[in-house]
């Protein structure tokens, strides 16, 4: 069956090379051109002279005057109804080149609504040296229109030569579906008009902004550059003349955009769309998708016509049912800045500024040429910490844009291969600037920074992407500087970060010193092994130990207690460690289990009944204020019914005896400033 199929580059250059065909064929069969000389009486829309013209063919009158009668007369206008070369698909343009006696010609139309009443449609353009001429287009196949010239005395002899061009039409950058679809031009900017597959036209298909059902098949639009080219009057001709359209302005902008919306997809990047020359119209083709077979990328060519289940069996990419042969939608491989490849079509390549490569090419078979620092796969490198400090000025601009999932301005690859535990801080300078680090390449769950102190960098590879709007951008990596160390067992010491850490100690930030540290003051810290310990907050949460801040540590203090771990619940002999980190509540008086009804415990702020004032009490906080009435828990709680019995307690975070909405500020204050490790809020 595939031997059987039509393989074309494109539907588009099959058009244009039938037409130019054609053109060649009418001219060589009326070779050398024929002049075809007016016939009177044709003085009135009425009694216009019917002609076939074809390229390069000419006609001929006389006329000085727009009269309409008496017929015959020299006088009075001259009127054509012109058949001009045949279109075999497409969109072929007409134009009508006069020369000779100053005339006005112009393109007539019919009001519908009246039946031939003689309308104005366009007028003809003056050119140097005195040249008029009209144009009109035919869509899909060849359409007559009704011509007219009037002169003055003293001489009104002329001479008009047809031209047929195929016109060269740009395909909107994808197919889309069948059914509603919004076509739009900028605010103030001109008009567009939509032809089917058969070169129709209705009243709805044209405008600013509209809204049209398609059909599955090829559309054709027409899109005018300046202001109101496109009026009433204008479009009149597709009554008569269906699948013509005539243009009315003069001057060209160098592009305007058009944008097509339809539900359910994302908005297109608009199509700019040029214009050269006066009077000029541009011309997309737009597929729309629909059921039955359809075009199918395979290898470096497009075969015609294929099932989506034969292209699959060929090996090839369906383009839709009900869409021709365009190459620019086929896939292959595009080259990025970065040396990274994409598989896109053309308009996909374009966007990502990216190199496209040879039709039928694939990511796989073509080796795209990389950069360094251009991407995760060859980054620049550096070695940590023999390399500290070190300092790069970045081109990120020059290195292409990645990583979405970061953000949308370009950006330059690190990788930091760290033999050794090392302490590091990292900054970036430049307007806007920005970078981001992890392990993963790209570290796309990460927040940007502009510095970041006390990276804690273990041995292995961290990934650096260093982002930047002004395209040269400042990196510096270097060892964490000393600052204020506040020691274990209370004091204080200037050392690096890294060296504090590694005898228990809270490092203080850059440039800190001991004199301003504010240092906390040293609390009971039950250990691991039971030993009590006198150690500031952060020392005694970086041990794994837990704190007693309103104890005094004695030899039995941490040692074994009883534990409740619930209502009714309790376990001897637990080290006040473990109980606290289980959730559990030590009985701290050496009460035995026998003589402890163990009861859940409140504690202010610890809404879900973990032994910890946290984070993870917010949610929790959340859902028992919205349910404080309820007698029961909601599906969202999550925790134990016992625990959502003393919400109420655990909840009056302002100790007024009521759990309610004047609890939130106080339990917001907690979350902020409640120190780690504490067992309850605070009262306020």
């Amino acid at each position: 069956m595939l031997a059987n199929r039509v393989t074309r580059s494109s539907s588009h250059a099959l058009h244009t090379t039938a037409a130019l065909i054609a053109i060649l064929l009418c001219a060589a069969l009326r070779a050398p051109a024929d002049t075809i000389p007016e016939s009177e009486p044709n003085d009135t829309r009425a009694t216009a002279q019917v002609i076939t013209l074809g390229h390069g063919d000419q006609l001929s009158g006389a006329s000085t005057g727009s009269a309409t009668s008496p017929p015959g007369d020299p006088a009075t206008a001259d009127y054509f109804e012109i058949t001009p070369c045949p279109n075999p698909g497409g969109v072929m343009r007409y134009r009508l080149t006069f020369t000779g006696a100053p005339v006005t010609p112009s393109l007539r139309g019919i009001n519908p609504g009246i039946p031939g009443l003689d309308v104005l449609t366009q007028g003809a353009f003056v050119q140097p040296g005195g040249v008029r001429y009209l144009t009109w287009f035919g869509v899909a196949t060849s359409n007559p229109a009704v011509v007219r010239v009037t002169g003055s005395p003293p001489s009104g002899a002329y001479v008009a030569t047809l031209a047929c061009s195929p016109v060269s039409t740009t395909p909107f950058p994808h197919p889309i579906n069948a059914g509603v679809v919004t076509l739009a031009l900028p605010t103030g900017l001109n008009r567009l008009v939509v032809f089917d597959a058969a070169g129709r036209t209705n009243p709805d298909w044209r405008g600013q902004y509209i809204v049209v059902t398609l059909a599955p098949g090829l559309h054709h639009v027409a899109v005018s550059a300046n202001d109101d080219p496109i009026t009433e009057a204008s479009v009149l001709p597709r009554y008569e003349f269906p699948g013509s359209a005539s243009t009315t302005f003069t001057t060209p902008p160098a592009q305007r955009p058009l944008t097509i919306l339809q539900a359910g997809f994302p908005e297109p990047q608009p199509l700019m769309l040029n214009f050269t020359e006066p009077h000029e119209l541009a011309w997309v083709r737009l597929w729309v998708r629909g059921p039955g077979p359809g075009a199918c990328c395979i290898g470096a060519g497009c075969t015609a016509d294929l099932t989506p289940a034969e292209c699959s069996a060929a090996g090839g990419f369906f383009l839709g049912g009900s869409v021709g042969c365009e190459m620019s939608y086929c896939p292959r491989a595009c080259c990025l800045p970065s040396g990274n490849c994409l598989f896109v079509n053309v308009d996909e390549c374009a966007q990502a500024s990216g190199v496209l490569q040879a039709a039928g090419s694939t990511c796989s078979s073509i080796n795209c040429p990389n950069v360094p620092g251009a991407a995760c796969s060859n980054p620049f490198t550096i070695q940590l910490p023999a390399d500290l400090p070190h300092v790069a000025t970045l081109p990120v601009c020059d290195l292409g844009n990645d990583y979405p999932c970061l953000g949308t301005l370009p950006d330059a690859v690190y990788r930091l291969v760290v033999t050794e535990p090392v302490c590091a801080r990292i900054t970036v300078t430049g307007a806007g600037s920005l970078f981001h680090y992890g392990s993963a390449c790209p570290p796309c769950s990460s927040s940007g920074f502009t510095s970041r102190d006390r990276i804690s960098l273990l041995p292995g590879e961290t990934f650096v992407v260093v982002r930047s709007p002004a395209c040269d951008a400042v990196l510096r990596i270097e060892a964490c500087p000393p600052r204020a160390c506040c020691l274990a067992q209370g004091g204080c010491s200037i050392l690096a970060p890294d060296e504090c850490t590694a005898i228990g100690g809270e490092p203080r930030g850059l440039n800190s010193m001991c004199e301003t540290a504010n240092c906390p003051a040293t609390e009971p810290c039950c250990l691991a092994d039971g030993v009590c310990m006198m150690l500031i907050p952060f020392s005694c949460t970086a041990a794994g130990g837990r704190r007693l801040p309103d104890e005094t540590c004695t030899a039995d203090l941490c040692g074994p207690k009883a534990c409740c771990r619930g209502p009714g619940v309790c376990q001897e002999a637990v080290l006040v460690r473990d109980c606290l980190a289980t959730v559990g509540v030590p009985i701290m008086d050496g009460t035995p289990c026998s003589a402890s009804p163990c009861e859940v415990v409140c504690r202010r702020g610890d809404v879900n009944c973990d032994g910890r004032i946290d984070n993870f009490d917010i949610a929790p906080f959340i859902v028992a204020v919205l349910n404080a009435t309820n007698p029961t828990p909601p599906a969202t709680w999550g925790y134990s019914s016992a625990c959502w019995g003393i919400r109420a307690c655990t909840g009056d975070i302002n100790r007024d005896s009521t759990f309610n909405g004047f609890d939130i500020d106080p339990f917001v204050a907690c979350m902020v400033t409640v120190p780690a490790g504490s067992l309850e809020c605070p009262a306020p």
